[in-house]
């Protein structure tokens, strides 16, 4: 969750190869704008960018952008923070941060520039709470010394940090603890499409403990972080960078960034608007989802004929939305994707078809204490009827399969049964969808409320313990990844995959496979940006990993 990769030396005006020294007088100071671009990964990168030694020539020129970045460096007095020492540079490292069940805004990143080191010392956020927000403004117990000085060429140096956030309401705690190793193991000249520079190449390994605990959850975040960093005089920031992960001790990239001026970023792929709906016939008022699977667009119009529909996410400018129908009848929907000086256009008549809400049985209701369960765990749905003295529940499916044998899907708790009149408590063996009925009879006669998939029970999220020699056998990449696009698992042939899923950072299931002994398969990453979490499930046992969307 840390990543911040700046460096810098002296102004030299002229690009004979020449090593240079990296000192504190080259820092990002208050009042800093850097941009950087980020590129594809292409062969030149790929072929040439582990190689070391002394006075190297890279050559990079051919580096195609996908989009841009500034980074805004500011003294800590211009951030919402008061607490922090006035020395600080303050970093954005993030608007909205989840952790757990709760979210944090304004995050912010705080450096201590010194004669020895750049490094990070406090971190701040917003806590939003009942009444007004809460200002947390922590310093490290132990800080992340970014860099060392001087940096000369075969220098070496490592460190370790420690920061702990610990809130008692809400209850959260978040903690994070590693170790960095920096290594100057080349220099020479460099061009990127900004220019040719002499740099210092430092090679920096971050490994990482994330520890998160809310709601009586624990989950443990690993990761291995390597960055290669082109060092120029005068620039602030590295002049080229590639950042990736050490998986079973292999390095796979999966970004390259540059320092770089502004310049249209034009996509990739033409502009094509695409789009589609859960499902085309709803009732009034309830709620339906809209797919947005445009290629190469960076903005979007969406609009309704008639107009008479409610954005409950997203607004009519965003990516995907999801909207409720006010009145009956068939529906219009139109999708205008623009990318650079492309823009396509997709117009579907009489999509959707809203109808009436349908009759309720008067007089017969329950409620459930959640549309999301957790297997294994107690589960409670209330019966609020005013109408019925004997009832009777039926919970859908009622059993499955496991091995060629046949198990109920849930089972009654608390003393309750299917002929419990005031509630039920259940606890779900088996992850899915399920339909409750209730019937009530009264002097002879029956009525009942049946609510289809009204409950989504999913597997527990978290890491009380990992297996350390199950996770080395599956990996994917890459990781950080591209929301939408392809990752590719792995998985050694001396385990066999029975299927995955795939949880939110706040529990929630967003994707279910069978993978049968798979070995090596292409998925799809989620198409909303954030932390996820793989459950991969295989005949050795069960294992979880973190991917960041991007």
């Amino acid at each position: 969750m840390k990543q911040l990769l700046v460096a810098f030396s002296l102004f030299i005006a002229f690009h004979s190869h020449s090593q240079i020294t990296v000192t504190s007088s080259n820092m990002p100071v208050s009042g800093d704008t850097l941009r950087f671009s980020t590129a594809l990964l292409d062969s030149s990168i790929l072929l040439n960018y582990q190689r070391s030694g002394a006075n190297q020539t890279w050559i990079f020129d051919s580096l195609r952008v996908i989009s841009q970045t500034v980074q805004n460096f500011v003294s800590s007095s211009q951030t919402p923070y008061n607490a922090i020492p006035t020395n600080r540079i303050g970093l954005l490292f993030a608007d909205t941060l989840s952790l757990g069940p709760n979210s944090v805004t304004n995050v912010y990143n705080f450096i201590n520039s010194t004669s020895s080191d750049f490094s990070i010392d406090y971190r701040a956020a917003t806590l939003p709470f009942v009444g007004s927000p809460i200002p947390i403004q922590i310093p490290y117990q132990n800080k992340d010394e970014v860099f060392q000085f001087p940096l000369d060429y075969l220098d070496r140096d490592s460190s370790d940090y420690d920061f702990v956030f610990n809130n008692m309401l809400p209850p959260l705690y978040y903690g994070s603890a590693g170790y960095r190793i920096n290594e100057v193991d080349a220099w020479g000249s460099v061009t990127t499409p900004y220019g040719t520079f002499n740099t210092l190449r430092v090679v920096t390994d971050m490994v990482s403990l994330d520890s998160i605990s809310f709601s009586g959850q624990n989950i443990a975040i690993p990761s291995h972080l390597r960055t290669y960093q082109w060092i120029a005089n005068g620039e602030r920031i590295p002049v080229m960078t590639v950042n990736g992960l050490v998986i079973a001790g292999t390095f796979v990239p999966n970004s390259v960034e540059f320092r770089d001026s502004a310049r249209v970023v034009e996509p990739l792929l033409p502009t094509i608007a695409l789009f589609n709906a859960d499902t085309t016939s709803v009732v009034v008022n309830d709620l339906l989802d809209f797919n947005n699977l445009s290629i190469g667009a960076t903005s979007f119009q969406w609009d309704f004929t008639p107009n008479t529909v409610n954005y409950t996410r997203g607004s009519s400018t965003t990516r995907s939305i999801s909207v409720t129908f006010q009145d009956t009848g068939r529906y219009s929907v139109r999708l205008i994707a623009t990318g650079g000086s492309d823009s396509d256009t997709l117009e579907r008549i009489d999509y959707i078809n809203v109808t009436p809400a349908p009759f309720i049985p008067s007089g017969v209701s329950f409620n459930a204490e959640g549309d999301t369960a957790v297997t294994n765990e107690n589960f409670t749905i209330y019966n609020s009827s005013s109408f019925g003295t004997s009832f009777s529940w039926e919970i859908t499916p009622g059993t499955f399969t496991n091995n060629g044998v046949s198990r109920p899907t849930f089972d009654y708790q608390s003393g309750t049964s299917r002929l419990s009149s005031d509630s039920v408590v259940v606890r779900f063996n088996k992850d899915g969808f399920y339909s409750v009925r209730l019937n009530a009879t009264e002097n002879g006669e029956l009525k009942f409320e049946s609510k289809i998939d009204i409950i989504f029970a999913r597997f527990p999220v978290g890491l009380a313990e990992q297996n350390l020699e199950l996770n080395s056998k599956i990996s994917f990449a890459p990781n950080p990844v591209k929301s939408g696009s392809a990752l590719t698992v792995k998985v050694e042939n001396s385990i066999q995959l029975q299927s995955f899923q795939v949880y939110s950072i706040d529990g929630k299931l967003v994707e279910e496979s069978i993978a049968t002994n798979a070995h090596k398969m292409s998925v799809e990453a989620p198409r909303t940006s954030g932390v996820y979490f793989y459950n991969f499930v295989t005949d050795k046992g069960s294992v979880i990993k973190k991917i960041i969307v991007e």
